[in-house]
């Protein structure tokens, strides 16, 4: 069986300071078996992770489309930002990947999907994050359109620690059988068990723009 964590972040994404060995370390120390890395805008956190990790790694990145922010698993090649929403998702599918659609809850987002876009494109999502470990203000009511369309579409539940720190690894852990190929992956976490805890909010509140600036000047030239 494997520990997996679907959505986290690198130094590669301007939002985080976590190196590669640093997220490498934290993930073995907590269990981790399989873990997504999906920055955003860019794969090459990801690859690096990929190249050093004695565990499971899925090439993913977060992607600012025009119509707000999607996740690609299993990509090949990077895919730029600032294209339509519906040109990213085909993108994704084009190198075989599976689109992942990350905190749809969440209304303090500035790049939030609109409920329109994605009911529009919902058949070429594969994957929702149902739960989310750095969501901080989300009522049950904002879920019901994301119960509705998984059960329409059925879609698949995963939840994530969406970490951009050491110290939010562990915070969502989803147990799941191996697997080898994208399908076989969304047979298994169909089947998934899941342990989920919100990050604490001083998490927030410390990793400011500024002490993220503060620790990249100070940290070591560790990827």
């Amino acid at each position: 069986m494997l520990t997996a964590d679907f959505h986290s972040h690198t130094k590669f994404s301007y939002d985080s300071a976590t190196t590669v060995n640093q997220l490498i370390q934290r993930c073995v120390k907590v269990g981790i078996t399989c873990l997504a890395v999906t920055d955003h805008n860019e794969i090459e956190g990801a690859l690096r992770v990929r190249d050093k990790a004695p565990f499971k790694v899925i090439i993913g990145e977060e992607i600012f489309s025009m119509g707000g922010e999607v996740i690609g698993l299993f990509l090949k090649e990077k895919i730029r930002p600032g294209l339509p929403f519906d040109e990213t998702l085909h993108r994704i599918k084009d190198q075989g990947g599976l689109v992942y659609l990350p905190h749809p809850a969440s209304g303090i987002r500035k790049s939030k999907l609109s409920i329109e876009t994605v009911r529009k494109y919902a058949g070429l999502i594969d994957i929702v994050e149902m739960h989310n470990a750095r969501t901080l203000f989300e009522r049950e009511s904002d879920f019901d359109w994301v119960r509705e369309l998984t059960a329409r579409h059925h879609w698949v539940v995963a939840a994530a620690s969406d970490a951009h720190s050491i110290w939010e690894f562990g915070n969502a852990l989803v147990t799941m059988k191996e697997f080898e190929t994208p399908a076989q992956f969304l047979v298994s976490l169909s089947e998934a068990e899941i342990a989920f805890k919100k990050s604490p909010l001083w998490i927030r509140v410390f990793l400011n723009h500024k002490v993220r600036k503060w620790i990249r000047r100070h940290q070591s030239n560790d990827a």
